[in-house]
C-alpha cells in the first residue's frame, strides 16, 4: 500500500492569488504578473530552487524553460512553454515575449493556473467601466532655462523696433538683436534671467 503523498507544495504553487494581484492587459485578459510569480516560487519552493532558461526563436518570440528543485526530495523537473511579444510598438521585444513565456510556463508547475483557464475574478476596474481613482498630483512650475540661440551676426543699425513685452529698444549683439530687460515671473528668459525673446 502507498503511503499519502505530501502535497502542501503543491497546494502553494496553486493557491489563488489576492484579488489585488489580478491585472487586465488592453485585451481584457486577465493576467498574474511575472514578479509576483516569481515570489510565488521562492515561497513555495525556496530561493534558488527554481530557474529559468530561454531560446529566442525569432525576433519576437522564445522558448522558456522553468526548472524548479522538488524540496522535499531534491529532484529536478523541467518545463518549456512558447512566449510571443504581441505589442507592435515595443522596443524590447524578447523581454516581452520572455515575461509571456515565463507566466505560461509557470502554468505547468501549477502557478496562476486557474487564472489562464478562466476562472478568476476580474480586477476591480475591468476596461469599459469607470477607472479606479487616480492619487491627484500637482506638478510644482519650473520653467527650465532656455538655451540661447546661436544666430548669425546683424550688421549693426539693421534692427528696428521694441521687445513686444517689456517695450524696450531691440539692441545688436554679437548673436544679434536682443532684449536688455530682466525676463518676469513665466517670461522667457535666458540662463541669465534676461528676457529670451528675439525679433
Amino acid at each position: 500500500m502507498t503511503e499519502p503523498r505530501d502535497t502542501v507544495i503543491e497546494e502553494i504553487l496553486q493557491a489563488k492569488f489576492d484579488p489585488a494581484e489580478l491585472k487586465r492587459n488592453q485585451e481584457g485578459l486577465t493576467y498574474v504578473e511575472d514578479e509576483t510569480v516569481m515570489d510565488r516560487l521562492d515561497f513555495a519552493l525556496g530561493f534558488g530552487s527554481w530557474g529559468t532558461f530561454t531560446q529566442a526563436i525569432s525576433d519576437r518570440s522564445v522558448i522558456v524553460g522553468l526548472k524548479v528543485r522538488d524540496p522535499r526530495t531534491g529532484q529536478w523537473s523541467e518545463f518549456a512553454d512558447y512566449g510571443y511579444c504581441t505589442n507592435p510598438g515595443t522596443h524590447e521585444a524578447l523581454k516581452e515575449a520572455w515575461t509571456d513565456g515565463f507566466r505560461r510556463v509557470a502554468r505547468q508547475a501549477g502557478v496562476a493556473r486557474y487564472v489562464y483557464a478562466g476562472e478568476a475574478e476580474a480586477p476591480p476596474n475591468l476596461i469599459g467601466s469607470a477607472p479606479a481613482p487616480q492619487p491627484q498630483f500637482v506638478p510644482q512650475q519650473i520653467i527650465p532655462p532656455q538655451p540661447v540661440p546661436q544666430q548669425a551676426p546683424v550688421p549693426q543699425g539693421a534692427v528696428q523696433g521694441v521687445c513686444p513685452v517689456h517695450q524696450r529698444p531691440w539692441r545688436d549683439g554679437q548673436y544679434g538683436p536682443y532684449c536688455t530687460a530682466k525676463a518676469g515671473p513665466g517670461e522667457a528668459a535666458n540662463k541669465n534671467g534676461y528676457c529670451n525673446l528675439r525679433p
